[in-house]
């Protein structure tokens, strides 16, 4: 059994999910032209856009979009065979805050013009964990792989209202040969406390990765440290929220006494709104 410790510090570039869509709002305008409606006057059609933006955004996947805000531009038109009134709308957002409060920054921002592409989000946390390993690899002439669980605690240490603390249950199976240490993990995080939507609420995902250890010898002691790669892929319980799938890259050095430390980077292999294009941090282990 070992107690972990960590710091984690993470810096990522971001989608901006509060961007306003020019493309939905084109698809919006053309299903108020085929319901017979006017598309004149910049400032209603905007206004009636923004109303409806956050009740798209929680009925349709992200996929599906473009086609939900052309449904919701013949609704909101007079004569519309499935007619959506403004009031109606707003008495959903407002049904939201009664039983769910944290949407509100949520609805806030879908009333927001932001023309900006990419946005650039920082995190800290501090974590604790329970390591223990059921099964010890017995090398690489052995079959036998080390199989392990650790459940680990997060709190965050900045935008605490936003992030919520964290448990995470990781399962882990590992299998060292001449050429390195296959590693496959399978994981499941619940966001509890004051948590943002986009957080998702809960995530179950998978790692498979490689590990390769490096020793530098030096005048007084030897220097260890290895490299990590992993393709992750995440799923979650929010619904409309689409899986996320990313590339890791990490190098941990081993300052002894049981303490590491080591950079990482993360690279997003798909599109997604949720999915960070590019993020780099630095962890501590002790």
């Amino acid at each position: 059994m070992q107690v972990l410790v960590g710091i984690e510090g993470e810096r990522a570039d971001m989608r901006n999910e509060n961007r306003l869509s020019y493309e939905n709002l084109s698809w919006f305008l053309a299903g108020r032209q085929q319901a017979g409606g006017s598309i004149n006057g910049v400032t209603t059609q905007l206004n009636d856009f923004l109303l409806s933006r956050n009740l798209v955004d929680s009925f349709y996947h992200e996929d599906l979009r473009p086609f939900g805000y052309y449904q919701f531009g013949q609704s909101l038109t007079q004569g519309s065979p499935i007619p959506v009134t403004q009031t109606s709308i707003i008495n959903y957002q407002l049904n939201r805050l009664v039983f769910d409060p944290h949407s509100a920054e949520e609805i806030r921002n879908s009333y927001r013009i932001d023309t900006k592409k990419r946005t650039q989000e920082g995190a800290g946390e501090i974590t604790t964990g329970w390591l223990q390993r059921w099964v010890t690899d017995h090398g690489p002439e052995s079959a036998v792989p080390t199989i392990s669980t650790t459940l680990e605690l997060a709190a965050p240490l900045t935008d605490k209202a936003a992030s919520g603390e964290s448990a995470t249950l990781t399962l882990a199976v590992l299998k060292s040969f001449e050429f390195g240490t296959i590693i496959t993990n399978a994981f499941g995080t619940s966001v509890v406390g004051n948590a943002d939507r986009a957080l998702r609420s809960s995530i179950y995902g998978g790692r498979l990765g490689f590990r390769h250890d490096f020793e530098i010898s030096g005048e007084e002691e030897d220097y260890r440290f290895n490299l990590v790669t992993a393709i992750v892929h995440e799923m979650s319980e929010v619904r409309h929220e689409p899986d996320s799938t990313t590339l890791e890259l990490g190098l941990q050095f081993d300052l002894g006494n049981d303490m590491s430390i080591g950079p990482g980077i993360i690279v997003g292999l798909d599109h997604h709104e949720a999915t960070p294009r590019f993020s780099f941090g630095a962890t501590m282990v002790f």
